[in-house]
């Protein structure tokens, strides 16, 4: 399907309180795979797909914003060296998610996965690697993602046994001072 890059997709988000719309360029709406099947085969139905809806409660206006707003500079950057594609990831990620929190990365990721936006999805994904996993404790990112320790000391034990070739000695220095 051939369609001008002027051509706006209508996409309506709908929460518990009120519905949004937002008009999306088609150049990025067919970056959101999910969506752009449904509006693909709304198409071959023969049905109105001037306005796509995204289902209740999946998102909001602001995350959106934060997807169309990654493909619009992304597809600034595709001319750019692999280091410098790199940097530019890093600017982009951290103007969302920091070095604080996750508050606004995890939506964003969560949102690119049920979008199937590959390229947002694993950029994002491998900025978290890079720079939020990387040379951190389990107890620094049980902090950071806001999850609670659901093993028993015992089975924590035995999991550091089983697993001991993955941690290198600092990990292991810095969990074992940690769980004392």
């Amino acid at each position: 399907m051939s369609e001008n890059n002027e051509h706006m997709i209508k996409l309506r988000i709908v929460n518990n309180t009120d519905e949004t719309f937002m008009m999306v360029p088609f150049v990025i709406f067919e970056k959101m795979k999910t969506l752009f099947d449904m509006y693909q085969d709304l198409a071959e139905m023969g049905h109105d797909n001037n306005c796509i809806d995204l289902p209740p409660n999946v998102t909001n206006e602001q995350t959106v914003n934060q997807v169309v707003s990654y493909y619009q500079q992304y597809l600034n950057c595709e001319n750019l060296t692999e280091e410098n594609l790199m940097e530019w990831e890093t600017i982009f990620f951290n103007g969302i998610g920091g070095e604080v929190s996750s508050e606004m990365l995890t939506p964003l990721l969560t949102l690119a996965n049920f979008l199937n936006c590959t390229s947002l999805l694993n950029k994002g994904c491998k900025y978290i690697a890079r720079n939020i996993i990387k040379n951190r404790s389990v107890e620094e990112l049980r902090k950071y993602f806001g999850m609670e320790n659901d093993f028993s000391p015992e089975e924590e034990e035995a999991i550091k046994r089983e697993f001991a070739w993955a941690i290198d000695d600092t990990t292991a220095a810095t969990t074992a001072a940690s769980t004392q």
